[in-house]
């Protein structure tokens, strides 16, 4: 603060100085005043001149810190603006990371993954399916009346469900619900799977539909089954039935479709309150 005020300093004292020397050139060879009045005039005199010259230095210098104030301020704000920047940048950076292991994983999970799930869902298609005895006695009943003890085909169930939902229709809803719940876990479970891949790499959706259609064989687009799982989900108002709305292009309305289609949300409107 000295350093840089010095020549103000100077300034104050060569005015002191000069005021002081001419006073005395002015006075010189009398003997000191005891008149306090001239005492008073004295100090009147260095107020007017030395006064006003300390108190224009202090001014100068305080306007002077002001701005060097302003100046740190300026720098401090630039430093702040260049923090923010570089945290922006390595939030940027983190962010595209986080991206691309998300994409990366959903490369892995569906090269590793999907192909266990998908062989899965397709031996369950030809497989006998029938309720349990125990927790679903009266629905139990029924099918093996309408289709024997032994079972129903998973595929047959799903090209002529209309049978079946009559005998829902003669069913408590608890046992509907268990039954419903249990035969189209498998599907949920791709179906799922498929849609969380698809989310992050949409580019995905492209593998999961050759995959289904090169292994269900007698399934043109390879989706007729998610068709009647959504139709499902749209009849009983299942959110869930947005994701394969948006990830298989798969209906949100199934009331002018086949009349397969139309059953399953049928059979969700009937469960829609459970």
């Amino acid at each position: 603060m000295f350093k840089g005020n010095k020549w103000l300093v100077g300034g104050v004292v060569v005015v002191a100085a000069i005021s002081v020397g001419l006073y005395v050139y002015r006075f010189w060879g009398k003997p000191l005043s005891t008149d306090p009045g001239d005492w008073a005039d004295f100090a009147t005199y260095l107020s007017g001149t030395v006064g006003v010259a300390a108190v224009v230095a202090t001014l100068l210098a305080f306007v002077k810190t002001l701005g060097q104030q302003q100046t740190l301020i300026d720098s401090q704000d630039l430093m702040l603006q260049e923090q923010r920047r570089q945290i922006e940048l390595v939030e940027e950076q983190n962010r595209s990371f986080e991206e691309n292991n998300k994409l990366d994983h959903a490369y892995s999970n569906a090269k590793e993954i999907s192909p266990v799930l998908v062989g899965a869902f397709i031996d369950w298609s030809s497989q006998l399916i029938f309720p349990y005895e125990i927790s679903e006695p009266i629905l139990y009943d029924g099918i093996a009346q309408k289709f024997g003890r032994r079972g129903v085909k998973v595929s047959h169930f799903f090209r002529g469900p209309e049978m079946l939902f009559l005998l829902f229709t003669e069913s408590p809803t608890e046992e509907v619900a268990s039954f419903l719940n249990r035969f189209f876990r498998p599907i949920e479970i791709v179906y799922r799977f498929a849609c969380d891949q698809i989310k992050v790499a949409p580019d995905l959706k492209v593998y999961f539909e050759a995959d289904l259609m090169s292994k269900l064989l007698d399934d043109a687009n390879g989706k007729f089954y998610f068709h009647c799982y959504q139709a499902f989900l749209v009849g009983r108002n299942d959110d869930l039935y947005l994701q394969g709305a948006e990830c298989f292009d798969l209906e949100k309305d199934y009331s002018q479709s086949s009349n397969s289609l139309i059953t399953w949300q049928e059979m969700g409107e009937l469960l829609k309150a459970t």
